[in-house]
């Protein structure tokens, strides 16, 4: 597996020689890479390797839309990072693919933007969920070291907002704390006296 990927090839196509999940790759390359005498053993193998070797069938997509994608903005680019790890599109990680791999790469790039210190809510409505599904993503991701790791690096990469780029849409939202009650439309409009009904100055002859 690390063989296959120092020679180039993505995670998803070197699982599917395998019938394994690319995250077992991951795992696998990951601990291959802490260990000099494998990982020196790796390289040898992958020096070997054809360089331009007859395509497999496995390794051709079944869809490989050419992407035309253009980030604007952290979030969008943590978007085309994750989706170039796991060898697919920005356009899959926005859509409604559910299969693993578009939910890991998915997963990992919103956990990037949360890392980099968007808010729940701004990632949420750049993929087009609920701000519940990110913090289940961001969770899930949290648990799995690899993914993680991914996720970090991606994060620490991403170029930083520009303040002139905050729009509406990205007001910050506050959310009450348990047990806080905010105050009715009626306790609000007493609060704030109109101009008629606050005291008048009183002169002293």
């Amino acid at each position: 597996m690390t063989a296959a990927r120092i020679q180039g090839h993505s995670l998803p196509a070197i699982a599917r020689h395998f019938d394994r999940d690319h995250t077992t790759v991951l795992q696998a390359t990951r601990r291959i890479a802490k260990s000099p005498a494998l990982n020196g053993l790796a390289e040898k193998i992958a020096a070997d390797l054809p360089d331009d070797p007859p395509p497999v069938a496995a390794d051709i997509p079944a869809a490989a839309p050419t992407s035309t994608f253009e980030p604007d903005g952290p979030v969008e680019h943590a978007v085309v990072a994750a989706a170039e790890a796991f060898g697919t599109t920005p356009e899959v990680l926005l859509g409604a693919d559910r299969s693993r791999a578009a939910a890991d790469a998915r997963a990992v790039a919103m956990t990037a933007a949360r890392i980099h210190g968007h808010s729940l809510p701004a990632i949420a409505r750049h993929f087009d969920r609920d701000h519940t599904a990110v913090l289940s993503a961001t969770r899930r991701i949290e648990k799995t070291p690899p993914l993680r790791d991914l996720a970090a690096k991606i994060a620490a990469d991403l170029p930083e907002q520009p303040a002139s780029s905050i729009g509406a849409g990205d007001v910050v939202e506050h959310v009450p704390e348990p047990g806080h009650s905010s105050p009715g439309l009626r306790e609000q409009q007493r609060a704030v006296p109109v101009a008629a009904e606050r005291p008048q100055l009183r002169v002293a002859r």
